[in-house]
This record gives structure tokens, sequence and C-alpha cells, in this order.
């Protein structure tokens, strides 16, 4: 179930669709565009996903319960039904674009130096309460 109360259980067709328009969140930066086809109907056992690498290269993605797979290598083509599944959207990318590995890299690097520069922040805002509430216990 999700926050709102969604059970995907019972829903399978909004899970995989909320599933497909949650990609621009996570890999939007790290490729050239992603979105959910307007021209294949998404349904409970498939949704198509349109995306381009930095490359420049389209592909029509599908996205079903096995997993992603490539099947056509332009925008809403599907004429390459025999492509292996993978079971993220991160390692179909990573076999299919050396740019977005670099990207995906640069964007978890900077995450985290983002990460620790605020958890220094927070220790040095504590330690600095801490010391001045040492200074002042010794003025009494």
């Amino acid at each position: 179930m999700d926050p709102n109360g969604a059970d995907f259980e019972e829903d399978p067709e909004k899970a995989l669709l909320l599933e497909a328009e949650d990609l621009e969140r996570d890999i939007g930066m790290c490729v050239g565009h992603v979105s959910v086809s307007k021209k294949h109907a998404p349904s409970e056992r498939r949704v198509f996903i349109n995306l381009q690498t930095k490359e420049k290269q389209q592909y029509c993605i599908e996205l079903s319960l096995q997993g992603y797979r490539v099947l056509g290598e332009e925008f809403d083509k599907t004429d390459l039904d025999d492509r292996p599944y993978n079971e993220t959207i991160y390692s179909l990318l990573d076999s299919l674009s050396p740019l977005y590995r670099n990207s995906f890299g640069n964007t978890l690097a900077k995450k985290l130096a983002k990460l620790t520069c605020e958890d220094q922040a927070t220790s040095s805002d504590a330690e600095g309460k801490s010391y001045d509430g040492a200074a002042a216990e010794a003025k009494k």
C-alpha cells in the first residue's frame, strides 16, 4: 500500500504506471529524456517508456512485472520483442549507456558530498552549543 492508501496488489496497472512516472525523478539527471509513451496506452501488464540516452540514442522500453527491456531503438517503436529483461532500469541503462554510468556516479558523489557537508554543519552547530554551554557554566 502506498502513503495515499492505494493498494498496488489490487491495481497492478497503477503500480507499473507509477513506477514508470517515477523514472523521471530517479534517472532524469542521468539521461537525455524519459517519459511514459503517449502512443501506447499502459495496461495492467506493461507500460511503454520513451528514453533517450546522453549519447542521443532513443529507445522504447517496456516495463512489466518481468522487468525492463528494450522493445525498439526509436521512441514508440516496438519491433524488438526478443531482447532480455533487466530487473532494474539501472542495470538496463548500465548496459546501454556509458555516459549514464559516468553521470550516475557523478550525481551520487555530489549527493554524498552534500550530505557530508550537512552532517559536518550539524556537528559544528552541536559542538558550538555545547562549547557555549560549558563556557557559560565556567563563568558561574
